[in-house]
């Protein structure tokens, strides 16, 4: 990506994963969210620089193995 380019990133987490990531990492959740809800969050350069991290691995050709896709979800939902 270049400078001026805008990426647009849509994150989406099943309830499975988030409980599993809510449960591993001892997080008490305060307030259910509907399913439909969505979370808008600010332009951070952080954020374009996860979707970056994901380009290697989408442009590769060969499989992600299952623990490093397990830890780019665990990545984008911290």
């Amino acid at each position: 990506m270049q400078n001026g380019e805008c990426m647009s990133i849509s994150v989406i987490f099943d309830q499975k994963t988030l409980q599993d990531f809510s449960t591993q990492n001892r997080i008490l959740v305060k307030k259910k969210h509907s399913p439909e809800e969505l979370i808008l969050l600010k332009r951070n350069i952080l954020y374009s620089d996860f979707a970056a991290s994901l380009l290697p691995y989408e442009n590769n050709g060969e499989p992600v193995s299952k623990l490093l896709t397990t830890l780019k979800v665990q990545e984008a939902i911290l």
